[in-house]
């Protein structure tokens, strides 16, 4: 039986109230007619307020529309999965509740899927309109993809739903924070045979917003997720600084670190941290507390990858 849709937008949402009507605003502009499509809200454990106020936003919409309640909180891999099954709409679009499409999202993400091998299918993500006067600061999260990536960022991507099944939908075993679970299924969609493409009008702004020391603490240690990713897909490696290190930051710190050590027994050790300090200094105008953040940042990082390493035998700063 065929679905009554052409695509279903599936969207995870986390106790961020406000930033989902604005993305549902986005929603209700889209130029695609309305019978083509259907929205899912999967609401990943909100408590009883912003339940009915998830539920009250959703029925206004001028769309078919539904909401999934997930109590407790799961995590966004398990939010989307709930999503797409809960539809068989031959197309899945995903967008996270921080961003907002632009009226011409959802048309144009259907174009490359004209050609039956195409399984999966990146748009742009890029600030919102304005922001070139934020107040920036060290801890603002900033998301920008501007060309097909190696990550498949799950806040902006279109799938077949042929080729979710095929991969087995988003591993939940990647955990309840984002960090890895959407590279994961981009790469198991293209070790299955499909195709990639990009779709340069299927955009996508995503919101500026600040992060405490712990999330961004937490962000990095999760990059340990990475080595998980490097062993179960090895192309992601060519996409690397270095097939052993994902950026020369990452290359840069570890040798500061080993420096700094073996500088206890040998003090001329330590000269290997100056290609770190000097990339951390000059003209990045982070102060002293962004100097920190980085360098704590890099801590974790490197030390979620160790431990990582270890568990899957390889090597990857």
């Amino acid at each position: 039986m065929g679905s009554s849709v052409d695509i279903a937008v599936v969207v995870p949402t986390h106790r961020r109230p406000g930033s989902l009507r604005r993305l549902l605003g986005g929603l209700a502009e889209q130029t695609l007619p309305a019978a083509r499509w259907e929205a899912v809200v999967v609401d990943d454990g909100s408590d009883e307020a912003e339940a009915g106020a998830i539920d009250e936003m959703t029925a206004r919409l001028p769309i078919r529309s539904r909401v999934i309640h997930l109590r407790p909180a799961g995590g966004p891999a398990r939010a989307r999965n709930h999503g797409w099954r809960a539809t068989d709409a031959p197309l899945l679009a995903f967008i996270d509740d921080d961003c907002v499409p632009r009226p011409s999202w959802l048309e144009a993400g259907l174009g490359p899927f004209d050609r039956p091998e195409v399984g999966v299918v990146q748009g742009p993500t890029v600030t919102p309109e304005g922001s070139e006067t934020y107040s920036y600061t060290p801890f603002t999260v900033v998301r920008q993809v501007l060309a097909p990536s190696p990550w498949f960022e799950g806040c902006n991507i279109f799938y077949r739903r042929a080729a979710l099944q095929a991969a087995g939908g988003f591993d939940e075993s990647f955990g309840t924070f984002p960090g890895g679970e959407d590279t994961n299924l981009g790469w198991s969609v293209l070790g299955a045979g499909w195709e990639r493409e990009w779709a340069d009008q299927a955009v996508v702004e995503h919101e500026l917003g600040e992060r405490s020391w712990t999330w961004h603490l937490r962000f990095h240690w999760l990059e340990g997720n990475t080595v998980r990713l490097a062993a179960r897909h090895p192309e992601i490696r060519r996409s690397f600084w270095r097939p052993w290190a994902v950026k020369r930051e990452n290359a840069l710190f570890a040798a500061a670190v080993a420096g700094t050590l073996a500088g206890v027994r040998f003090r001329p050790a330590v000269l290997a941290a100056a290609p770190y300090l000097l990339w951390l200094a000059p003209g990045r105008k982070v102060g002293a507390a962004g100097a920190a953040l980085q360098v704590s940042a890099h801590a974790a990082s490197l030390c979620g990858k160790l431990l990582a390493g270890l568990h899957e035998r390889t090597l990857l700063l």
